[in-house]
């Protein structure tokens, strides 16, 4: 008798966080969002499919794969190929995960506990947008579809029932408390941002509650700064004129997604001399960096880039370590709920085998005897077809449940064997 042909999927991911890898290296891996529909048109030429997680923290790649170990090799041969580096180089910092690991590690990621801010707010609209765009590009399979709406939701549940998600944190609020924490108050002084995306958005919108005097706004789109300037009371540059902006602005904050650096330790160096001495803040909180790293060694300049909120990070971390136990308890209930509807995915080529089979009986036994009764009406025919209907869906409730409830290779080939089930009733 012919097996029914089956293959174990297993969950893969390979990535790189600001726990295993310097800013420095993780720039070299991240993706920008203009870069994720080719960066996914390339990996799905070796995987037949897969989801690019970017942050400023991490860069994660998951896939779903019968051969774990050669996706994770395929992965990795990706990164090299797509960002033209020696993995070798990064090899000591990618982390790859399995299965169960894989999907733990994803809800924690996606309900804050793995960010630099515990409990960060910003992580599950990344999140979010990493499925769309992996949607959008035909490379989001069920498995992964349902792995990620999951991780969504339990995201959703531990902020919602737990402390963790009261007056939430983000990377940008932080920057915020970091600059206070420099300056002191911030009422008074001028404060240009650069990028109003997200990130630039929440920055400029907990700058606005400080009291800070003027916000200039540039960035590469103009439409989206003027929206952003005009609900914020502030104003409107281009991004070619910020480098002359340099020299009169108290603080500095740049969050753009562009891939090169904006200003140089040149640019910074003119700004600092026309300054009288008044020193000047720069918080890069993009990755890749857009300031020029030698620009920190400048006179009179304070540049700070993302991993420089660790202070602010192990603050919050300390102060919200309380409510670990109960956000742990909501991602191991979910974490497990997910992995039995995921064993359960081996015993489905049995189970629809077995219901054909059934249904193909019913058919049959029903054609039999109506030839022998009597012409029915249709309504005593729609009777007698539900009620065999009804009959094959209890007889057949037990054993599926019993079978979606097993992993165990020898119970489903058991079953195959005691109903002669072969890949033909498929």
């Amino acid at each position: 008798m012919p097996e029914i042909e089956k293959q174990q999927l297993h969950v893969v991911l390979v990535g790189l966080s600001h726990k295993t890898a310097s800013l420095e290296i993780r720039e070299r891996v991240s993706f920008s969002s203009q870069q994720l529909p080719n960066a996914l048109a390339s990996l799905s030429t070796r995987l037949e499919g897969g989801v690019i997680l970017s942050t400023c923290n991490r860069t994660e790649i998951y896939t779903v794969s019968a051969t774990p170990e050669i996706a994770s090799t395929e992965i990795q041969e990706f990164l090299r190929e797509f960002h033209n580096i020696d993995v070798n180089h990064i090899s000591q910092y990618l982390y790859e995960q399995f299965d169960r690991n894989a999907v733990r590690h994803l809800f924690n990621v996606a309900s804050g506990l793995d960010s630099m801010i515990l409990g960060e707010s910003e992580i599950l609209g990344q999140i979010r947008n990493a499925l769309t765009v992996a949607a959008n590009n035909n490379t989001l399979d069920t498995f992964l579809s349902r792995l990620f709406h999951r991780a969504i939701r339990t995201g959703r549940q531990v902020r919602t029932n737990t402390q963790i998600g009261h007056n939430p944190t983000s990377t940008s609020s932080a920057a915020v408390k970091l600059t206070q924490q420099i300056l002191g108050p911030l009422n008074g002084i001028t404060v240009m941002l650069v990028g109003a995306g997200e990130a630039g958005r929440l920055v400029a919108k907990a700058l606005v509650s400080t009291g800070v005097e003027e916000i200039i706004i540039a960035n590469r789109t103009h439409n989206r700064s003027v929206e952003l300037a005009q609900s914020l009371g502030g104003k409107t540059i281009t991004l070619d004129d910020s480098v002359g902006y340099l020299n009169k602005s108290d603080v500095v904050i740049v969050a753009t997604e562009s891939q090169r650096h904006i200003y140089s330790q040149n640019d910074i160096e003119n700004a600092a001399k026309s300054r009288n001495r008044r020193p000047l803040f720069v918080f890069d909180l993009s990755v890749p960096r857009n300031v020029e790293p030698g620009a920190g060694s400048v006179d009179n300049v304070n540049l700070f880039n993302i991993d420089d909120l660790s202070s602010i990070a192990k603050a919050n971390i300390e102060a919200r370590q309380d409510y670990l136990e109960d956000a742990q308890s909501i991602i191991d209930e979910a974490v497990q709920s997910f992995l039995i509807w995921w064993d359960s995915l081996e015993s489905m080529p049995i189970i629809k085998a077995l219901r054909q089979q059934a249904e193909l009986i019913r058919k049959e036994e029903l054609k039999r005897a109506m030839e022998n009764i009597p012409a029915l009406s249709t309504t005593e025919l729609n009777i007698i077809d539900s009620m065999t209907q009804s009959i094959v869906n209890r007889l057949l409730h037990n054993p599926t449940v019993s079978l979606k409830q097993s992993d165990q290779t020898d119970a489903l080939k058991l079953a195959q064997d005691l109903f002669r089930l072969d890949k033909n009733n498929l």
